[in-house]
Parts: structure tokens; C-alpha cells; sequence
């Protein structure tokens, strides 16, 4: 084999790792691992597909077309990404399965890596492909895949929401006050240029009740929705407290009022960082 350079000086000047990764359908680990023997000539012990990935960057393809073979082939990973995203949503029952164990990705990622770990000792010890053992981890490789496909998707259909009417009409924070906010538009941004990155909420309506969606948020924000009714002039009192699950950008309200009476109806919407209160927004139903 005429390999001049490293696996991993290859992919870290044309690609980098997590890319890669997508397109072999395996972890990072999983990835760093099979490099380190491919550099190191463990090539017995690299799953058939990995390695002929290996093979072609490392020996077939000219160093001068290695960034376009790269991207070709994260294209075809997105492609495929988006079909999947354009397919039928993740059946319920399944969807609640996952939510109940608390089943992510990661967790299907370690045990798919221990199956192509077992996978690459039977390869190295011969195994022929017909033994019933053989056809049993790749059984359940393929039903790993499909589990991992299905909770992906569902993480990425938890992050999005049915709009059947209303507009976009967003209120950005500008202070740590709840009257520190005003209406998000092209014009507020040439004077304001900093609301682009602040804290961020849009009121829409749906056919159940609304949806509240938030946007200038970090990894490991929270955003407590707290719902609120004018039962005396001048003094609200909370009917309902809504947060955002972990990732999650958005909180649906049932309709819980009668829309003729929403003129006497408030929300705060509250952006805690750490369990410190940073920003707040106040809007009406009506």
C-alpha cells in the first residue's frame, strides 16, 4: 500500500473528524480508534467499510481532488439527512418509548461501537460470513442504525413546531428588565445593531394554542414561560409555568382561555443562564 501521509494529517488539512464521522456513521472515537490502526498497519482490525473509506483518501485519490472528494461526500451525508427529515414523522408509541428510557444518541453510538468492536475480532479471526454469530451482530448493527436514525430524528422533530396561522412578530430584550424589550425589525436593527444576538421571543398561534419560540439563547439556557391573568385591575396572578426541555427553542401553550377574554391575559417570558434570571419579556395575548 503507497500511503505517503497519515489518515489523520489527511483529514484534519482537507475535512476534520466529526465530518467524517457523519459520513461513516460511527462516533468520533470510533473514528480516532480506526485511524490510530490505520496508521499504525492494524488494518485487519478496521470494519470493511471504514477502512476502504481509509484506502480511497489515503491511496487512490490525488492529493490536488482530496478537498472536493471530502465535501462530495458530506454532501451526500446532508442529502440523506434531509430525506430523512422530509419523510414520515416518527410514529407516536415510538417516540414515547424514547422519551421514557431517555434513550439519545450517544447511547446508541457506544453500543453500536461495541458490536463493530466484536464485528472486527470475528473478521480478524476469519469468520466466515454465513456463521449464524456473524449474522447475528450485523442483524443487530442494522437494528441499531435504524434506532439511532429514529431517535436523531425525533431530537431534531422535538426542535420544531406546526404553524397553522399568525406572523412572525418578534420582541428582542434590550436590558435585564422586563421593560427592557422592543419590537424586532429591520429598522430597530440600524440603530440597535446589538439586538441581533440578544434574547429573543415570538407569540404565534396554533390550532391547539399557541406556540412561544425563542432564539438568542446559549447551549445550556432555560426559558421559563410564565402565563399570567389580570384578576384585579392593575394586579396580575400566574395561572401557568411553562420551561424548555434541554436544546429546546420553543414551549406550545394549550388553549387553556377563551380567545374573547385574551385582552386580560400576560406572559413573561424569562431567560435563566446558570439559575440566574438574565433577561425577561413581557407581551399580551391579544
Amino acid at each position: 500500500m503507497d500511503q505517503k501521509r497519515s489518515i489523520k494529517e489527511i483529514v484534519d488539512e482537507y475535512s476534520n473528524v466529526s465530518r467524517v464521522s457523519k459520513c461513516l456513521g460511527i462516533s468520533r472515537p470510533s473514528t480516532y480508534r480506526y485511524m490510530e490502526r490505520y496508521d499504525n498497519g492494524e488494518v485487519d482490525k478496521i470494519p470493511k467499510d471504514v477502512l476502504n473509506f481509509f484506502n480511497t483518501v489515503c491511496v487512490h485519490v490525488p492529493e490536488s481532488s482530496l478537498r472536493s472528494y471530502f465535501t462530495e461526500k458530506y454532501n451526500d451525508y446532508l442529502d440523506e439527512v434531509d430525506k430523512k427529515k422530509a419523510g414520515e414523522p416518527v410514529p407516536k408509541d415510538i417516540a414515547e418509548t424514547i422519551d421514557r428510557l431517555g434513550m439519545t444518541v450517544d447511547d446508541i453510538d457506544e453500543r453500536i461501537n461495541n458490536a463493530l468492536e466484536v464485528k472486527a475480532r470475528m473478521d480478524e479471526l476469519g469468520y466466515s460470513p454465513e456463521r449464524s454469530c456473524v449474522k447475528k451482530v450485523e442483524r443487530d448493527l442494522q437494528n441499531l442504525q435504524y434506532t439511532r436514525d429514529l431517535i436523531e430524528k425525533w431530537e431534531e422533530e422535538k426542535k420544531f413546531w406546526p404553524i397553522t396561522e399568525g406572523d412572525m412578530h418578534w420582541y428582542a430584550s434590550t436590558g435585564v428588565f422586563y421593560s427592557d424589550y422592543e419590537r424586532y425589525t429591520q429598522d430597530s436593527l440600524e440603530y440597535k445593531p446589538g439586538m441581533k444576538n440578544n434574547f429573543k421571543c415570538c407569540k404565534l398561534n396554533n390550532k391547539d394554542g399557541y406556540s412561544f419560540v425563542f432564539d438568542g439563547c446559549c447551549d445550556d439556557d432555560e426559558v421559563e414561560l410564565v402565563i399570567e391573568a389580570n384578576v384585579i385591575p392593575g394586579q396580575f396572578a400566574t395561572v401557568g409555568k411553562f420551561k424548555t426541555e434541554p436544546n429546546q427553542r420553543f414551549i406550545m401553550v394549550p388553549k387553556f382561555f377563551d380567545p374573547a377574554y385574551a385582552y386580560a391575559f400576560q406572559y413573561r417570558a424569562i431567560r435563566i443562564h446558570n439559575g440566574e434570571r438574565m433577561n425577561e419579556i413581557r407581551g399580551m395575548f391579544n
